[in-house]
């Protein structure tokens, strides 16, 4: 899944993908994890942003525009 992942990877950290997808994207990455995932030892969070919500961002984080629906896994 990790190889899969940073094909679509736009930051995030060792085991946390920060990924912008679209609903068409999202669809075909759930559907692509699920078939991957070793059910005794995988967990996929898929978490949609608020796009009324202000960011916070500290240390080297910049906060960009949201044009379009994005997702983090």
């Amino acid at each position: 899944m990790h190889h899969f992942l940073q094909g679509f990877r736009v930051g995030g950290q060792k085991s946390f993908f920060e990924c912008w997808l679209n609903p068409l994207e999202l669809k075909e990455v759930e559907s692509r994890l699920v078939e991957m995932m070793d059910l005794s030892e995988d967990r996929v969070h898929i978490f949609q942003m608020d796009p009324r919500m202000q960011p916070e961002c500290h240390g080297k984080a910049i906060s960009k525009p949201l044009n379009s629906p994005f997702f983090l896994i």
